[in-house]
């Protein structure tokens, strides 16, 4: 299930994929925070489930953003997952920053849920 369309077709800016996989047993949510904490929540992955979210790489070298429905950028800052019974105690960010300085157009990411969640850095898809 892709979350985030790329809209915009009309920039230059390289399409990139992270591939959200729940290894563990417990479900877990995830969220994109964005700039002026503005959020969009990626939802519930059960165990097993993998989530997608598409976003494009742009400049500064680095930016990972979505293109708004007007073309705007809405800059990805952090990717959050936490458990369903204590989210903010639980909480972990995805490392977005091999997505940041990568060239591949898709991530995956192993996470899981313990008294926090842990998530493995993103490695190339193949």
């Amino acid at each position: 299930m892709i979350l985030f369309a790329a809209l915009d077709a009309r920039g230059a800016d390289a399409p990139v994929r992270l591939s959200i996989t729940n290894d563990g047993t417990e479900p877990f949510r995830c969220i994109v925070l964005f700039g002026h904490w503005v959020t969009v929540d990626v939802g519930t992955l059960a165990p097993g489930e993998v989530q997608l979210i598409s976003m494009k790489r742009g400049a500064p070298k680095g930016a990972l953003y979505v293109p708004r429905f007007d073309g705007r950028q809405m800059m990805i800052e952090n990717v959050l997952c936490g458990t369903l019974a204590a989210w903010s105690d639980s909480l972990d960010q995805i490392p977005l920053m091999p997505i940041r300085v990568g060239a591949a157009s898709a991530y995956t990411v192993v996470c899981r849920a313990n008294s926090r969640i842990t998530c493995s850095d993103p490695g190339v898809a193949e």
